[in-house]
């Protein structure tokens, strides 16, 4: 790695040469990048992580309710064991519940992105194909049979 004077000359270089400045790094198999334009979202995808995060949800929810059907066979009287187990309970209670919570709110995000992603590209392609009906071509002068 060269110095910031290097790398930002570089930067500049590939940017005058018409290259991106930034990548996913993920967007083409090959390893290589994808040609300009060709990165795309997938409401599909999105829709799928959303899901994803939704069914480890729903895991942790189950996974609460056996741990708070565990929870009612033990004493809670005259047991020094009882009463730190119960502790521990809360404390684990406490964690899922907001770790529920967080999923939910990723879940949330993943859909809403998702449908952001899939509006904003239809109104950018609707955006164009107004114009071909707003602004027609002349017709070709000659050669027509």
């Amino acid at each position: 790695m060269g110095t910031f004077e290097d790398e930002w000359a570089r930067i500049k270089r590939d940017r005058a040469d018409g290259e991106a400045g930034m990548q996913l790094a993920s967007a083409h198999a090959e390893g290589g990048h994808p040609p300009a334009g060709q990165v795309k979202s997938d409401m599909a995808a999105w829709s799928k992580a959303a899901g994803s995060v939704a069914a480890l949800r729903g895991d942790i929810k189950k996974a609460t309710n056996a741990m708070d059907r565990g929870e009612k066979g033990v004493p809670g009287h005259g047991v020094r064991s009882a009463a730190a187990e119960q502790e521990v309970h809360g404390s684990w209670q406490r964690y899922l519940n907001a770790l529920s919570g967080k999923c939910g709110a990723i879940q949330g995000a993943l859909s809403t992105a998702g449908k952001g992603h899939d509006r904003n590209d239809q109104s950018v392609s609707s955006s164009f194909t107004g114009l071909d009906k707003r602004y027609k071509d002349t017709p070709a002068v000659g050669g027509q049979s």
